[in-house]
């Protein structure tokens, strides 16, 4: 599995690109910390990330089988996107009314522009050039045929071709993807360690 495989394992199951300012590769590596970090002791351990992919394993296998099937891989993704959205919402409800007023929407649609502007105009003059603008869609490249991209993301995670994806071959890419991340081979990943790997892919 290369590291192209590895980013989309990232996209699709851990790190929906959320809606705050900062660039995208500092966002990686805080989200990293974030849900791998146990001890939050500021690098994520080899240990420490064997949990958590045993743990992720265990919610995609919804009848418990010791495998996961491509249903299950799709109806694991469609529930982290349900969850990305109703956590957009709660941060456009700043009242805490449970409903979206106008205000609150261009509010919050105002802010999310300016942090993505910000994130594109890459020479910090205050415009945007074609190739600044061109360069960001090319690598954001996330929007479009995200069905396509899951499935052949679960057909790479397969690897002997069965339809299914057992423990093994999920912990197998998992640790592979931690040893990717961890360039300084120290058994442990820090925040710039996942920022400097993630401007390589």
């Amino acid at each position: 599995m290369n590291s192209k495989t590895y980013i989309w394992l990232v996209v699709l199951l851990i790190i929906p690109i959320c809606a705050t300012a900062g660039g995208m590769h500092d966002k990686f590596g805080n989200k990293f910390l974030h849900l791998f970090d146990e001890n939050k002791d500021g690098k994520v351990s080899l240990a420490e990330f064997k949990i958590a992919s045993q743990s992720r394993f265990t919610r995609m296998d919804s009848d418990n089988n010791q495998q996961i099937s491509q249903e299950e891989f799709m109806a694991h993704v469609k529930q982290q996107r349900v969850e990305h959205k109703a956590k957009r919402f709660s941060t456009m409800d700043t009242n805490g009314d449970m409903h979206v007023s106008q205000e609150e929407y261009l509010t919050a649609k105002r802010e999310r522009a300016m942090a993505k502007f910000a994130q594109i105009d890459a020479n910090n003059d205050a415009r945007l050039d074609q190739e600044e603008y061109i360069d960001a869609k090319r690598k954001r490249g996330f929007g479009k045929g995200k069905d396509q991209r899951n499935k052949r993301m679960f057909d790479k995670l397969d690897q002997n071709e069965d339809g299914i994806v057992t423990k093994a071959e999920s912990l197998a890419a998992w640790a592979n993807w931690f040893n990717t991340l961890d360039t300084n081979h120290d058994g442990n990943v820090t925040q710039d360690e996942a920022n400097q790997r993630m401007q390589t892919w």
